[in-house]
């Protein structure tokens, strides 16, 4: 089984400048698209899709430091012969004039499973979600520090099943589905030191497959209807942190990511219930700026999870499926990178 695929699309925007602090920008988004898929050696499925999107949005500054943005956006996701799907967004940010910036806002976003991703014979809803985010920064001398939240909350949230050995991903789809954290984060810039650390604590999670039952078993569909199900990407903790030293044209730096390992299936009533252990990965890098013949050259030796853990990065035994994926272990990476 093979299949080809072919896009078209162009995008106009344009902005407006109606007063001081004050723009109005807006245009269109318009794609075809045209799969191929053969089915048997003499026989072949043709499907086509052309999709519009319009968006209009006014940006003001009503007060000092004051920054709302408002807009509204209409999708024809699948025809342009269909009702289309409105999608509303808005948000406003206030930063003080002692360094502290605070944000919120909400969005709404549509999108319609990939042409020729269905399974045979049925049709996907359309997803669409809600997103909300805040948050809130501070300047304290050499550092910035900030706190950020966000919630998203699903409707026929659209997934990706793979089979080894196929050649497209099946999609399928949960009825529901949410998605919550929040992350701290530190910046640190002083003279030649820079640091960083960022901490996500976050949980995403669907519940109840409407579309693509076919591919899983009564157990795993009677255990979704129940219960709230881990997704792929769920990690409930992960964090990571450097630091580096410019000295002259050499810069050195060092950092860490860590993390949850990523789930997987070992019991038909509990779907995504288990998980790989979590990991921590370290690494050392060196660049040295230079001129060579009258050019920058950059030379770069990288130094990649010294730790030599082989986490899994994506496990088949999920409801994605697919191949089990290792992070790469320990290596030395030599580049050279010269501008012209």
């Amino acid at each position: 089984q093979r299949q080809q695929g072919t896009s078209l699309g162009t995008q106009i925007e344009s902005a407006l400048e109606t007063a001081e602090g004050n723009s109005v920008r807006g245009g269109l988004l318009l794609r075809g698209r045209t799969s191929h898929e053969a089915i048997a050696p003499t026989a072949a499925k043709r499907m086509q899709r052309a999709s519009l999107g319009i968006y209009l949005e006014d940006e003001w500054k009503p007060a000092r430091g004051v920054t709302i943005n408002a807009g509204l956006r209409g999708d024809w996701l699948r025809s342009l012969g269909e009702s289309p799907v409105a999608e509303p967004r808005a948000s406003v940010v206030w930063q003080s004039d002692g360094g502290f910036t605070v944000h919120g806002g909400y969005a709404r976003y549509a999108s319609a499973s990939p042409l020729g991703e269905e399974p045979a014979g049925t049709s996907l809803p359309d997803e669409k979600d809600d997103y909300f985010d805040a948050g809130v920064q501070q300047k304290i001398g050499s550092f910035t520090i900030g706190l950020d939240g966000y919630y998203r909350r699903t409707r026929h949230l659209i997934a990706e099943h793979m089979t080894p050995g196929t050649a497209t991903p099946q999609e399928f789809a949960f009825a529901r589905a949410r998605f919550r954290g929040v992350e701290f984060s530190a910046i640190y810039a002083q003279g030649p030191v820079s640091a960083w650390a960022n901490l996500d604590l976050s949980s995403s999670q669907g519940r109840t497959i409407v579309g693509g039952t076919a591919l899983f078993s009564p157990a795993i569909l009677a255990a979704g209807n129940s219960r709230w199900t881990p997704l792929a990407t769920d990690r409930p903790l992960s964090g990571s942190g450097g630091i580096a030293w410019r000295i002259g044209g050499l810069n050195l730096s060092a950092d860490v990511v860590a993390g949850s390992g990523a789930v997987r299936t070992t019991d038909l009533s509990d779907p995504n219930g288990a998980r790989a252990p979590a990991y921590v990965d370290l690494g050392l890098a060196s660049v040295y700026h230079f001129d060579l013949f009258g050019r920058p050259l950059d030379m770069r030796l990288d130094l990649t999870d010294l730790t030599n853990v082989h986490y899994v990065t994506g496990d088949a035994a999920n409801l994605e499926g697919g191949w089990t994926r290792f992070a790469v272990g320990r290596s030395i990476l030599v580049g050279f990178e010269q501008s012209f």
